[in-house]
């Protein structure tokens, strides 16, 4: 997807309405759906007038004033620098002064935390702080122009991630200082980079003292000497080494002796009480998850101030603090007693506890998607507890908040960790559930190959269990992935933009989050530009431009409603129909259409004839001949006048979902009679006729093809060369050999724990060539958390002469599939594509095989017949 093209509303709906580019995607407990719409008003958002999003103010670091002094002139000259170190070498204390110094200095300053978070969720944090902008989410072009000649220094905290994304974390703010720590290097040659290590001799002491809150006695500092030798001045080891430490008869400290080194750690937690304990316990079920305190105070099972206790726990080094809460520092969970274990009932009551929560009424999509980590954590503990069904129950129930947060890394981890928990349940429903869903965050961020593959397997399980209306859904998002797209109309700033609804169980008021007027909110502020979405209702029909230009949208009458909504007793059912620009649409002025004069050379007439008794079509301008009264159905037809040999889409769209397994269907379009979707090429005066298969529609159907006008596909010369495919679905690491020069494998890039996308590479073949593929496994057991599991590495292929899920794989490129994968793009389903896909039959990833099944047209050979 085009960066021009996509950009995100959300409007009035209980959980989200999305608009990304000409999307509309309607997210709902039940699944998101994905509509093709085009007009929508792009917010403006406005620059703040001060910047400043900063962190709580922190003592001076310790023996840091070199570095404070380096942090405070990169900032001033727009430069990059990386602080790196180990944990609790001062990193955080360090950077949260020097942001504070900078704003009091009169700079703007955005702190952000960046402890297991994707770049582009940070990057979404930073433009938020920068911008007001009521839920607004740029693409990577927009941003680029918004961002520019904004001076503000970026404080990222604990930030670990690969050198390709850290430049995209530098790209987002290009005319400002972008100042950083991290645990390992990973910037080389974008800017400054300082170590840091240990403390010295001077500096060592006067953490000591600080951390024992007085001078310190001869005895104390001859100890803090030796410890400072043992632990090489480390910040963390010293401040346990002091809690650790035994009172003396004169009111003096005995600290621990180096060789106790190794030791401080049990020792600490086995002076932990009760309340204690438990905190260190509920934050180890997600290690390394950041969880508020007020999310702790909420999930524990003990009373008293939680404050206090947190404070205690994190000078003692055992928690590390941050804006947004605490997490275990790192090693904790490991080194646990085993008397520190959750048992399952009190995982499944933790697990209870945050289906309720996400579902409550004062928490926002965004606080969801701050705790996604520990969510993500549970939901696998509780899969290791033997209650996959309730991780899963917890994932399905936090993914839409998640998703209407627009921070779609937190979404996806948390996609991928569904996923596992229904695979592990058996529970096919959700398995749907988790792969749709991952193939419409895909379709969103542009990854067509991740969204046809994932809407694949979702396909594949909702035909198995009959679901006719999730399977016609996800169909149609499918060719959405597989049709050309659009550009942005004209005017549109390419900008991602939502308004936020909070998350409601199925059972919760859905007005919680609502102004007056009935528009969502974000941020406590009213969204102005808040708008009705428009559906597709149980049409399959897919809107493409053949020639890549926009559409216009034709707009009916009738109140517009969220598909999947029932209608009204007695609401006549309304439509309006669309036509590409290419064909004349896209015209407006004064909320109609100016359709192309006739008497304009180098165009053509195209008739649009509707008939159905069913629903009330309407479209700007006049009609030919006589209409049917309002009210009773549509028998109408309207001319288009069109650039000579242009090729686009006609297509009409209800305002609200049609009857159960009704649909629209064309005549005299390429794709043939009868066809659920229709593109023209105006070659020459032609009608298009449109009816529903609704029996009441059986007349207008013989009528539709006995008007139709005789429409040829336009005929292409075979090519010499085409494009093919090759798709791992896995996230095991593989060797691919074979494959024909030019095509270079991605190494799989998929953290643990996480949905797999499958990696592809593409690359041009000569028609009628054929070429032999090999894979083997390679690498660590990417699912660690299976690992008790009877596991099966063997790769099986797909897309291949030797048929599907075998062990070898031969291509023969032939002019049969070339044809074959040529019907996708008229959104039919082709017998086999240009594409080989390969796959594990490991248990971790038991519907990835479907994925593969899907993407090359392929059966798996254990597949059940359809009901």
């Amino acid at each position: 997807m085009d960066d021009a093209t996509r950009s995100v509303r959300v409007g009035r709906d209980v959980r989200g309405q999305l608009v990304v580019g000409d999307h509309n995607v309607t997210v709902t407990a039940e699944r998101s759906i994905i509509t093709v719409i085009q007009g929508t008003e792009r917010p403006k958002p406005r620059r703040y007038d001060r910047i400043r999003l900063l962190p709580r103010r922190a003592d001076a670091p310790v023996g840091r004033e070199e570095e404070l002094s380096a942090l405070a002139l990169a900032a001033a000259s727009g430069r990059a620098v990386q602080v790196h170190g180990r944990q609790g070498s001062g990193k955080s204390v360090l950077l949260r002064h020097a942001a504070r110094d900078i704003a009091d200095a009169g700079g703007d300053m955005v702190f952000l935390n960046g402890h297991g978070r994707d770049v582009e969720d940070i990057v979404q944090d930073a433009f938020e702080a920068c911008y007001e902008t009521s839920g607004f989410r740029p693409s990577n072009g927009e941003l680029r122009r918004l961002m520019a000649g904004v001076n503000v220094c970026l404080a990222v905290d604990d930030l670990d991630c690969p050198g390709d994304e850290l430049a995209t974390l530098l790209d987002a703010v290009p005319d400002g200082a972008v100042l950083m720590t991290s645990a390992e290097r990973s910037m080389w040659g974008h800017g400054d980079v300082i170590p840091l290590g240990g403390l010295g001799p001077r500096e060592s002491l006067e953490l000591v003292a600080t951390a024992v809150g007085r001078s310190l006695l001869p005895a104390e500092e001859a100890a803090a000497n030796l410890l400072r030798e043992a632990t090489g001045g480390h910040p963390l080891d010293l401040v346990r080494a002091v809690a650790a430490a035994r009172p003396v008869e004169d009111g003096g400290l005995s600290l621990p002796h180096p060789s106790e080194v190794p030791e401080i750690l049990a020792r600490l937690l086995e002076s932990l009480d009760g309340p204690g304990r438990e905190i260190v316990t509920l934050l180890a079920t997600a290690d390394g998850a950041t969880v508020s305190t007020a999310l702790i105070a909420l999930l524990r099972e003990g009373d008293g101030e939680i404050e206090p206790l947190v404070a205690h726990l994190a000078r003692i080094g055992l928690l590390i603090e941050s804006d947004h809460g605490h997490r275990l520092a790192a090693g904790i969970a490991g080194a646990l007693p085993a008397e520190f274990g959750t048992a399952p009932d009190r995982l499944a009551a933790l697990g209870e506890r945050l289906i309720l929560w996400t579902a409550s009424k004062g928490v926002s999509p965004l606080e969801v998607a701050d705790h996604e980590a520990f969510i993500t954590g549970l939901v696998g503990a509780l899969s290791h507890a033997g209650r996959p069904e309730l991780g899963s129950r917890l994932a399905r129930a936090a993914a839409p908040a998640t998703a209407c947060s627009l921070r779609w890394g937190a979404w996806r981890r948390l996609l991928g960790s569904g996923l596992g928990a229904a695979r592990l349940a058996g529970d096919e429903p959700a398995q749907a559930y988790f792969n749709h869903e991952n193939g419409i965050r895909a379709l969103l961020t542009g990854k067509r190959v991740v969204a046809i593959a994932s809407l694949g397997a979702a396909i594949a399980i909702w035909k198995r269990l009959g679901d006719t209306q999730a399977v016609e859904a996800a169909q149609h998002a499918q060719t959405l992935g597989t049709s050309p797209v659009p550009s942005a109309p004209p005017g549109d700033t390419g900008a991602t933009a939502s308004t936020q609804a909070g998350p409601s169980a199925p059972h919760t008021d859905v007005t919680a989050n609502a102004d007056a007027t009935g528009h969502a909110q974000t941020a406590g502020r009213p969204d102005p530009t808040a708008a009705k979405s428009s559906s597709h209702g149980s049409t399959d029909a897919a809107e493409k431009t053949g020639t890549g230009q926009d559409t216009g949208t034709w707009q009916g009458t009738g109140d517009t409603a969220v598909s999947g909504a029932k209608v009204k007793t007695g609401m006549s059912l309304t439509a309006k129909i669309i036509v590409g620009a290419a064909l004349g649409g896209g015209l407006v002025a004064g909320g109609g259409v100016i359709l192309g004069r006739l008497t304009e050379s180098g165009t053509v007439p195209v008739h649009v004839k509707v008939s159905t008794r069913l629903v009330n079509v309407t479209m700007p301008g006049s009609p030919e001949g006589n209409c049917q009264a309002a009210g009773k159905g549509t028998n109408c037809t309207w001319l288009v006048n069109s650039r000579r040999g242009a090729v686009g889409p006609i297509e009409v769209r209800p305002d609200q979902p049609l009857p159960d397994k009704v649909a629209f269907r064309y005549w005299g379009c390429t794709e043939g009679p009868g066809a659920s979707s229709c593109t023209v090429r105006a070659d020459r005066e032609q009608t298009v006729c449109v009816t529903t298969t609704s029996a009441k529609d059986k007349a207008a159907r013989k009528a539709c093809a006995a008007v139709q006008a005789q429409v040829q596909a336009p005929s292409t010369p075979a090519a010499p060369m085409t494009k093919f495919g090759i798709v791992a679905a896995t996230r095991w690491r593989l060797k691919i050999t074979g494959q024909p020069e030019g095509c270079v494998f991605p190494t799989p890039t998929n953290k643990p724990g996480e949905l797999p996308e499958p990696s592809s590479c593409f690359f041009d073949t000569p028609i009628g060539g054929s070429f032999t593929l090999t894979a083997e496994v390679v690498g660590e057991d990417p699912w660690p958390q299976f690992g008790n599991l009877k596991r099966d590495k063997t790769l099986v292929w797909y897309g291949c002469d030797e048929g599907p899920a075998s062990p070898t794989c031969t291509v023969t490129v032939t002019q049969e599939r070339v044809d074959e994968t040529r019907k996708s793009a008229a959104g039919e389903l082709p017998s086999v594509r240009l594409v080989a896909c390969v796959a594990t039959k490991d248990i971790a990833e038991g519907t990835l095989q479907s994925v593969c099944a899907n993407l090359t047209g392929s059966k798996r050979p254990d597949e059940p017949p359809p009901p």
